[in-house]
């Protein structure tokens, strides 16, 4: 078998064995003398060069670790983030030991948010690997948001959220199927935290053949563009909600209930503020409805405003131009 020495006890034919020809010449000068290297020189040359490559390997390994690990003048780590150099002068670190360093260093640098967040999110990978082979919603600066709000209740949050997102089949919505108009839910600039702002505009649906399904096929899909579409470091968006056009039949439960449970259940640590308006009596009296669907930590999240063109100016970057309020 390929890589095993030949067993001594079975005969090995010397036909079978490649045997290394060379020629010199005899001391006494008359005519060439041919000899053939035996099997047992053939392994002792074998023997001889892998010596010397492993002795070659060792001292070079010893002055690469030499060089860049335990040299004086190199630090790398101290150049991109302050604090406690990885090594100190005279340290002697070989093999496993410099890769213990190297964690032990990122481990005295990382907060405690962000060491809980690693933690949770290397559990959730175990937990629910199908989810992470398809989704980018559970990054690191997400959770890190979660815990540094939530503490220990943090990992039970975002396994909810794990959750929801399977039994609905998020990240994996279809893309070619009928959706509402692109001017009811649409994404237009920043607040003044750089945070993407989403507006819906429920007025402009047709509530006599409301469709729950398109409605909430369309909502998910266009909150999971945005999301991914979020600039580096931040984790959550702003909702702006024009009431305009809002009529009686938009107290049907049927309307309500899918838009607050995807809100609540799927997305509710990614909105940061939902700006509602403008408010009259209908639509103060509709909004109760909604507020008794709604967590406590929610509703603190929503801002109603009779004159929300004035709260968006002071909140956010910009007004889109379609007729808003």
């Amino acid at each position: 078998m390929y890589g095993q020495r030949p067993d001594a006890s079975e005969p090995t034919s010397t036909a079978s064995i490649p045997i290394l020809h060379y020629s010199i010449e005899a001391a006494d000068a008359t005519p060439r003398t041919h000899r053939s290297l035996t099997l047992g020189h053939y392994t002792a040359l074998q023997s001889a060069a892998c010596c010397l490559l492993a002795v070659g390997a060792t001292f070079g390994t010893l002055a690469f670790t030499q060089l860049f690990v335990s040299g004086p003048a190199v630090y790398p780590f101290s150049i991109v983030a302050p604090g406690p150099p990885l090594l100190k002068p005279g340290d002697a670190v070989q093999g496993r030991s410099a890769h213990r360093s190297i964690r032990n260093y990122m481990a005295q640098t990382a907060t405690p948010a962000q060491t809980e967040a690693d933690r949770i999110l290397q559990d959730l990978k175990l937990m629910y690997p199908p989810v992470f082979k398809f989704s980018r919603y559970f990054d690191q600066p997400y959770i890190e948001n979660v815990v540094q709000k939530y503490g220990p209740s943090a990992k039970k949050r975002i396994a909810q959220v794990m959750q929801w997102r399977i039994r609905n089949k998020v990240d994996m919505l279809p893309k070619g199927q009928p959706r509402l108009s692109a001017d009811l839910f649409f994404w237009h600039g920043q607040d003044n935290q750089q945070r993407p702002v989403l507006y819906l505009r429920p007025g402009g649906m047709d509530m006599v053949n409301y469709d729950p399904a398109k409605t909430a096929y369309t909502l998910m899909l266009s909150i999971e563009a945005g999301i991914k579409a979020m600039p580096p470091g931040v984790t959550e968006f702003t909702i702006v909600i024009d009431t305009s056009g809002v009529g009686p039949l938009h107290f049907n439960p049927v309307f309500i209930k899918p838009i607050v449970q995807i809100a609540v259940e799927g997305y509710a640590d990614r909105i940061h503020e939902v700006i509602v308006g403008p408010t009259n009596s209908l639509v103060n009296r509709l909004w109760t409805f909604i507020d008794s669907l709604l967590p406590a930590e929610f509703r603190q999240k929503v801002i109603l405003s009779s004159t929300p063109m004035a709260v968006i100016k002071q909140k956010l970057d910009s007004v889109p131009s379609e007729n808003l309020f």
